[in-house]
């Protein structure tokens, strides 16, 4: 098509033709990857302990071995452990009533831990604790510590948190006696 150039039509065929560019291009959803699949999949899990091989220099804290261990965590969903005052807060926050808070449901949490041991190439002991058993914690859940209905495993969980997540060892021999005194010292 040939335009003269005293006419509109060409700035108007060169927007046309801009804005067509830059307009991204209609595709149709393809097949997900195989790993979003998975993710979403483990998402409507329900909360469970999952394990992964991993060594200690690739935790990312900054040790140099290649001990391998399997690391525990926790994955999964903990919709169908949202209690009345978890349902309560989601339709507030839908409404516009109140802001949304930081954690609006329950998620899924390590209830207990267990500290892994392990040494590094320079011969010093640690460990890193890690996941043992898990469980849907959520807003309702963490106030009500000063009720007296507290479950065991919410009690191994608090106990847990008050260690260190990787601990140095000077002595070449690693024990929880060793481990007990240093705890004791560490805490005023």
């Amino acid at each position: 098509m040939r335009v003269r150039a005293d006419s509109p039509w060409p700035s108007l065929y060169l927007l046309i033709i801009t804005s067509s560019l830059l307009r991204p291009a209609v595709t149709r959803p393809g097949p997900a990857s195989r790993s979003d699949e998975q993710q979403q999949r483990r998402r409507r899990e329900p909360c469970r302990l999952r394990q992964v091989a991993v060594t200690v220099s690739e935790l990312g804290l900054g040790y140099v071995s290649q001990e391998e261990f399997l690391f525990g965590y926790c994955e999964g969903s903990c919709r169908e452990r949202r209690d009345t005052y978890d349902l309560v807060l989601e339709q507030l926050v839908r409404a516009g009533t109140v802001d949304a808070p930081a954690h609006a449901s329950p998620c899924c949490r390590p209830s207990a831990y267990v500290p892994q041991p392990f040494f590094t190439v320079d011969h010093v002991a640690g460990y890193v604790m890690h996941a043992e058993a898990c469980a849907c914690v959520g807003a309702s859940s963490s106030s009500s510590s000063s009720s007296s209905s507290s479950s065991s495993s919410a009690a191994a969980a608090s106990a847990a948190s008050k260690r260190p997540l990787v601990k140095k060892s000077s002595s070449s021999m690693w024990s929880e006696e060793d481990d007990d005194e240093e705890e004791e010292e560490e805490r005023p």
